[in-house]
């Protein structure tokens, strides 16, 4: 999956630096959104020329936002990014056109052309407001001209304007891919967890949506990003354990005295490792998602100077002994 950042999207629309600024930190969210899937972000050697404030383009526009939170999280997405001119698709002579104006040589003529010639899953990201040509719709129909009139090709690309848009794209390309390929991305950006092989069986059951793919994955980077750290400190003292969950920025919950003297209960909260070794994961990180009360639960398995993360169940709530369902 790839997606284009569109530089047409940008004709100097923007009223003041403040606006501009809310833009941006739009554009960053959609492009946080795919960030640990497996999309690729490519832009235009012209991006950075095209004008963003009336007298001002893009790359000068950026330089005079004084938050650099936001300058910087824009730059380091972007920056992964890769030139598609390097690897271009479409011809100079080849004719395409949007609203009745030619884009040949632009982003959503290569993107539509990789629709068309290869069948690659493509979609553009613009800025909204552009007032020359409108790309504020989700579907943009580019023609893609050959000879006579009576030959031209529609060709339909995806527009991402909102984080709406990009989960609509989402539930259509990336979660319509296999299991095992998304839990390998999962496995990749988590590289500090370790997931029992009956993940990928938990996860076909639970995630339906790409708004609560997202959420799970959020929670698994907190796992692998800070409590990880917190844990192979040398100060780590597991007595202390429900501090360093706080520290990690996590809402954990332990099994109360009533569901673990409960053997029933806390069979179906013991999973085998690889090595075959049956273990109780009490320990949960509470998920909050609409009227769904999703949980993860983990083991913290203590080894000498490397302390791991099991992540033994990925699903619903189960079963306590106040909550039989």
């Amino acid at each position: 999956m790839k997606i284009f950042l569109n530089e047409l999207s940008l004709d100097g629309q923007f009223c003041n630096q403040e606006d501009f600024e809310n833009k941006i930190k739009k554009i960053s969210e959609i492009l946080w959104y795919f960030r640990g899937y497996n999309v690729l972000i490519y832009a235009s050697s012209l991006l950075w020329n095209r004008m963003a404030l009336r007298k001002n383009n893009l790359s000068q526009s950026l330089n005079m936002i004084r938050d650099r939170d936001i300058r910087s999280l824009f730059l380091g997405l972007v920056a992964k990014s890769t030139f598609w001119e390097d690897e271009k698709i479409h011809k100079k002579e080849s004719l395409y056109y949007y609203e009745d104006q030619k884009i040949t040589g632009f982003t959503p003529a290569e993107a539509a052309e990789r629709i068309y010639s290869k069948q690659e899953k493509c979609s553009l990201i613009s800025f909204e407001g552009a007032m020359e040509l409108n790309f504020s719709e989700k579907e943009c129909e580019i023609i893609r001209k050959i000879g006579d009139r009576n030959t031209d090709i529609k060709i339909i690309v995806f527009n991402i304007t909102n984080k709406l848009h990009a989960r609509e794209w989402y539930d259509s390309n990336i979660k319509s891919n296999n299991w095992d390929d998304f839990l390998n991305k999962t496995t990749l950006r988590c590289s500090n967890l370790r997931f029992l092989p009956k993940i990928k069986r938990d996860l076909k059951s639970i995630i339906h949506s790409a708004e609560l793919a997202d959420t799970f994955l959020k929670e698994l980077i907190k796992l692998n990003d800070r409590l990880f750290q917190l844990i192979n400190k040398k100060e780590f003292d597991s007595t202390s354990l429900e501090e360093y969950m706080q520290k990690a920025g996590l809402d954990v919950g332990d099994e109360s005295e009533s569901t673990k003297s409960n053997r029933k209960l806390m069979k179906i909260r013991t999973f085998s490792l690889p090595d075959g070794r049956e273990i109780e994961f009490p320990l949960h990180i509470k998920i909050k998602h609409k009227n769904q009360h999703p949980r993860i639960h983990f083991f913290i398995e203590e080894i000498e100077n490397n302390n791991i993360i099991w992540i033994g169940y990925i699903g619903k709530h189960l079963p306590t002994s106040s909550r039989k369902k």
